[in-house]
């Protein structure tokens, strides 16, 4: 299991530095009002986005781990 999410996790890394560099760029041209509310609604939905990429591989791993277990069982018991 920790092996997977070790996995999982550099891409997540790489993913929200280069959201950060593209955010810090952004603001860099756009220091309107607009372009900095434009910017943190983009934020706001890149970290909803991630977060719930992240739940979704939990769940996943979850899931498979109690189909092995219930399999096994069955495997088992028969």
């Amino acid at each position: 299991m920790n092996t997977g999410l070790d996995l999982h996790s550099p891409p997540l890394v790489y993913l929200d530095l280069v959201v950060v560099v593209v955010v810090v760029v952004v603001v860099v041209v756009l220091s309107s009002t607009v372009g900095l509310v434009v910017v943190v609604v983009v934020v706001v939905l890149v970290v909803v986005v991630v977060a719930a990429a992240a739940v979704v591989v939990v769940v996943v791993v979850v899931v498979v781990v109690v189909v092995v277990v219930v399999v096994v069982v069955v495997v088992v018991v028969v």
